[in-house]
């Protein structure tokens, strides 16, 4: 009996993290603009209350089941999240198209680990050293002359780093790595680091579009925006060839100190993990499924709630009393825990 209902209390935390896909307390998707939604956990259950900031200003707070909704966004935009005694990974998301299952992560601030060391017992005392006999007094000696002063010369500017790195299949499935730059910027340098160690280098002109490494390429867009280079890096090739690696980028300028980011750790596998071709009839809910781990169950979800559990790439929800324009959506799992949704079937 614990163990069923172990498996429903962690179902039921899934179904809310489902609710970036298809809750239908979530507002529809505006037919112009960009919109991004998705949901706040932190260890595994939903975070509300949590402040969403675009570039800097409040648009909006996480529900009670931690679950927010942005529209009438535009390419570039800047979008974060606070909350007293919590930092957020990722940190911030750049807009670069419409995004409907954002997970953020909060993380409650550390302390300290525990009490003081326990003072030392007080030894005895030391007798007290005999004095030093008083040394004559030296005749002053003169001071030095100045040395000159050294004319002041200016430091070179420095290029503010690479940063705000975020991760993102675009809507034709490529996987991409995108980054803000100073926009002054005019050779990027890419370092990325394989999984065996080996270091990757090449550079580029600021707007040349490809970064050529010996064995793959990444090509990339820059654009000009609010006095910052947004740059989207096309990782399919690295992607497919390694699996994860880490990258950096280094800003450099003629006459300027160059700006270098911190490492960024790809979160892409060899593919992602997908859930795609959900119909209905007759009853019988189907779908594909494409490289997801081994042991992967799926969960059928109506409304954002759980009506079915199985291992196969088929449910017969006939029997489940659905509201008329329900929304339906799969998810699959991994040791309880989501790692790949389907876009959203309405029911009519």
């Amino acid at each position: 009996m614990f163990k069923k209902l172990t498996a429903l209390l962690v179902l039921t935390i899934l179904a809310v993290c489902a609710l970036a896909a298809c809750n239908e307390s979530m507002p529809e998707i505006p037919d112009s603009g960009i919109s991004v939604s998705g949901i706040v956990l932190c260890g595994g259950d939903p975070l509300p209350g949590a402040a969403v900031l675009v570039n800097g200003e409040t648009a909006g707070v996480a529900d009670v089941n931690g679950v927010f909704s942005l529209s009438g966004l535009e390419y570039g935009d800047i979008v974060a999240f606070e909350l007293d005694g919590y930092t957020f990974s990722p940190s911030s998301h750049t807009v670069t198209g419409t995004v409907n299952d954002l997970t953020v992560l909060a993380l409650k601030d550390g302390g300290t680990t525990g009490g003081e060391d326990p003072e030392e017992p007080d030894g005895p005392d030391l007798p007290d050293e005999p004095e030093e006999p008083d040394e004559p007094d030296l005749p002053d000696v003169p001071d030095p002359p100045d040395e000159p002063e050294e004319p002041d010369v200016p430091e070179p500017e420095a290029l503010a780093a690479p940063h705000s790195f975020f991760a993102v299949y675009t809507e034709s499935g490529i996987p991409a790595i995108g980054f803000s730059a100073d926009a002054r910027t005019e050779i990027l340098t890419l370092i990325i680091t394989l999984p065996s160690g080996e270091t990757r280098e090449a550079e580029a002109a600021a707007r040349d579009g490809a970064f050529v490494f010996d064995g793959f390429t990444v090509a990339f867009e820059a654009d000009l925006a609010d006095d910052k280079l947004l740059v989207t890096l096309d990782v399919s090739e690295p992607v497919t060839l390694y699996g994860g690696f880490t990258l950096a980028a280094v800003s450099s300028a003629e006459g300027m100190t160059d700006g270098t980011s911190a490492d960024f750790l790809s979160p892409f596998a060899a593919g992602a993990p997908e859930i795609t071709g959900l119909t209905y009839a007759d009853g019988i809910l189907s779908w594909d499924a494409a490289r997801l781990p081994d042991g992967c169950t799926f969960a059928v979800l109506a409304n954002g709630v759980l009506v079915v559990e199985t291992d196969s790439l088929a449910a017969d929800i006939s029997g489940v009393a659905l509201p008329e324009g329900a929304a339906v959506c799969v998810a699959a799992l991994l040791d309880g825990k989501p790692v790949a949704f389907s876009d959203a079937l309405i029911l009519n």
